[in-house]
């Protein structure tokens, strides 16, 4: 894929925030998952009740989700940002080193909206067990109760990179068991598999990397108990009894996606990250200027280094087979806080050592992830 291939989806995006159907499709998603109104076939049971605002502060807040979505997509000076896939499983791995006290910051938001594509999706666990996996973030900077927040959603590539349930969805496809009014709902939302929408308040905690419901809240989420599916994926209906076996068998601790999108921004604010612009060729530019997008997408990827072997006291290239990472951890760093005067903590990844050439494929061994835990 290439990186200016991000431009053509922002392009793709833009005119789907302008689909009336599209929107009230997505609208529908959102509501539904929240539990606030019922849900629609295959829809991701990801989004739950948030502790942090009351009921009423929740329906505004779901709102807010849609028309920060749709104009992240329809206004001009957005940004497009494509990360290369060699980022992602560092991203992974370094948010599993976090603590669940580190603090959001929104200074490191690169831009007040932008259309960010992985190349390499970011992949997380619903409360089904499905894995459910991240190509595209938009977000948007705001401020909610005098605080500056960051909103923003989360999409799967169904076309590129489909994840459990999009490859669930193909299959009803071919067994044609979709009616016409799901076959255009599908047809409208396209590549657009909605995952997930969160805010992030400025000074909150991240919390920790996996989410477990009680039962209290487990029970208020109609949309998981109205649609729980058996091991064909039919929708079902459940009696007291037979909920109570769902709960404990099928439902599972779920990622914390608002920790693993920040890990991202924190990454690209590191020493070992490298951005650049690409422009996209002349047919492409005029006609993403000409419907007021921008022409050129910003490269996410490693810094990159030469390696040598100094053996015998001459350098010569290492013929090395992939990259791995060696090391690296994160650190608190004491700053001065310029609004309250005060002393506030960031953290700051720490010497990460990177070996191998820039072509070759970044591989994680599983002890690393099992020793970051």
């Amino acid at each position: 894929m290439k990186p200016t291939d991000a431009l053509e989806i922002q392009h793709d995006y833009k005119w789907k925030c302008g689909d009336t159907q599209f929107r009230e499709i997505l609208n529908k998603m959102i509501l539904s998952a929240s539990g606030i109104s019922q849900n629609i076939k295959h829809n991701r049971d990801f989004l739950v009740a948030d502790e942090r605002f009351s009921p009423a502060e929740q329906k505004t807040i779901i709102n807010q989700y849609l028309e920060s979505a749709m104009r992240v997509g329809l206004l001009k000076e957005t940004p497009c940002y494509f990360v290369k896939d060699e980022m992602s499983d560092l991203i992974m791995f370094a948010s599993q080193k976090l603590d669940s006290t580190d603090l959001v910051d929104e200074a490191l938001v690169p831009s007040d909206r932008g259309f960010l594509y992985f190349e390499k999706p970011l992949q997380l666990n619903d409360i089904r067990g499905r894995a459910l996996l991240i190509n595209i973030v938009v977000w948007e900077k705001g401020v909610m109760g005098g605080k500056p927040i960051i909103c923003m959603s989360f999409f799967n590539d169904n076309h590129r990179t489909p994840d459990d349930v999009a490859k669930q969805i193909l299959q009803d496809e071919k067994e044609r068991k979709y009616k016409a009014g799901q076959r255009k709902a599908l047809d409208v939302v396209g590549r657009y598999g909605w995952i997930h929408s969160v805010i992030l308040q400025h000074g909150e905690m991240i919390g920790n990397e996996l989410n477990s419901l009680d039962s209290n809240e487990v029970d208020d989420i109609t949309s998981v108990r109205d649609l729980a599916c058996d091991d064909k994926g039919n929708f079902i209906e459940l009696d007291d009894e037979a909920w109570e076996t769902y709960k404990k068998e099928k439902l599972f601790p779920y990622t914390n996606a608002r920790r693993l999108v920040y890990t991202y921004f924190m990454i690209m604010n590191q020493t070992l990250t490298a951005k650049t612009s690409e422009r996209g060729d002349r047919a492409q530019r005029r006609r993403l200027e000409r419907d007021n997008l921008p022409s050129e997408v910003v490269v996410v990827q490693f810094r990159k280094t030469h390696y040598t072997s100094e053996g015998g006291g001459e350098k010569r290239a290492v013929n090395w087979s992939h990259r791995w990472i060696v090391g690296g951890h994160w650190r608190w760093q004491p700053y001065k806080d310029p609004a309250s005067g005060g002393e506030i903590k960031k953290r700051i990844w720490i010497s990460p050592y990177m070996k191998g050439p820039d072509d070759k494929p970044l591989k994680t061994k599983q002890r690393v992830y099992v020793l970051a835990k």
